[in-house]
């Protein structure tokens, strides 16, 4: 493992498969995960349980609706937090596919079920990370896309370069077979229907590309975003 990265890797989902994190309760060192949760769902409305969240955590959503190629209609959670996007999508076709970016920068504690909703039924896919350690008033540093891209065996998500450290960098793909496996440094999240997101926490300086292999050759999109920790 390169010395100069902080990397978790989890099993499952959820608090390490839904339990809690050895010390979650004792004040942040840095960014750490405290959880890991992902779904796909077929519909107008997608409601994804979550453990319990904390207060003033940092909420990470990435989601595709793989089937319509429109972006999600609505997204919030029961604790009424205010999710904010990134302001960026990325598609690629066919099928339809529209891989967006979400973020709450100071969580309430307390939600159980995130909920988006579509104009029509499609096919959802969500990943959901949750981190202590993170800025509160403004984590997102930066965001990019790809879309209509051509791959031929390793799709990559675009270059992100942080510089505000340490750094959490999360990618999310979408491509028109499966993906395998994601390059180190980054620590992929389960696959769901052949798309994945991934992440990594860096103390170091440098340029972070989030690549896949893959068993099938066709247009993709991805996305990537860098969140400043807490100064």
């Amino acid at each position: 493992m390169n010395h100069a990265l902080a990397l978790l890797s989890l099993a499952g989902c959820g608090r390490i498969g839904f339990d809690e994190l050895p010390g979650a309760d004792a004040p942040a060192s840095g960014p750490a995960i405290v959880q890991l949760t992902q779904a796909t769902f077929t519909g107008s409305s997608s409601a994804l349980t979550l453990m319990p969240t904390r207060a003033h955590d940092l909420l990470v959503v990435i989601t595709d609706n793989v089937l319509t190629g429109t972006p999600l209609d609505t997204i919030s959670d029961d604790a009424n937090d205010a999710y904010v996007s990134s302001g960026m999508v990325a598609q690629r076709m066919p099928p339809p596919s529209v891989l967006e970016l979400w973020y709450v920068p100071d969580s309430q504690a307390g939600a159980q079920t995130l909920t988006i909703t579509d104009q029509g039924s499609v096919n959802r896919e969500i990943w959901f990370l949750e981190l202590e350690g993170m800025d509160h008033v403004a984590p997102l540093e930066l965001v990019q896309t790809l879309s209509h891209a051509t791959e031929t065996g390793m799709p990559a998500a675009p270059p992100i370069t942080p510089s505000a450290l340490p750094a959490l960098i999360v990618a999310g793909i979408a491509v028109p077979g499966t993906v395998m496996t994601v390059a180190a440094p980054f620590e992929e999240l389960p696959i769901i229907r052949g798309d994945d997101a991934a992440y990594a926490i860096t103390e170091a300086a440098g340029t972070f590309t989030a690549a896949w292999r893959i068993g099938a050759t066709g247009e993709y999109s991805a996305l990537a975003a860098a969140f400043r920790a807490t100064p």
